[in-house]
């Protein structure tokens, strides 16, 4: 299975699996099912506002997003400035661009899910 595409990095799931193709295929799904969900949420906050729940789906959103070595949201949202104190707007800024991000992130798995659900996981 490969290991690196445009956007996430397969190098743990492949870790965590050891070669068990239905596990893979588990993983990937659940992350195409709950990062969507927490995308939807972080959007509905941000036009309402609501920082406490954008830092919520946030941090929820982190581990799996990191598994998938999607770090570059985490890392955007370490930046300074970005405390409870920071503006609420250059927050939405910098969330929109990750979001940017993930989405591409998301089409991939896709992509892979479809390959690998017709083709044996360890192949390409």
């Amino acid at each position: 299975m490969q290991k690196h595409t445009l956007n996430i990095n397969l190098e743990r799931l492949n870790k965590l699996c050891k070669g068990n193709k239905t596990k893979k295929l588990k993983y990937l799904k659940q992350f195409l099912e709950m990062i969507p969900l927490s995308i939807q949420k972080l959007k509905f906050a941000m036009e309402k506002g609501d920082r406490t729940t954008i830092l919520k789906e946030f941090h929820f959103m982190s581990p799996q997003l990191l598994f998938f070595g999607i770090d570059d949201f985490t890392v955007l949202m370490e930046r300074p400035g970005n405390d409870e104190d920071s503006s609420l707007e250059a927050l939405k800024s910098q969330i929109e661009k990750g979001i940017s991000k993930i989405e591409k992130a998301l089409k991939e798995v896709e992509i892979i899910i479809e390959y690998k659900s017709n083709n044996s996981l360890d192949e390409g």
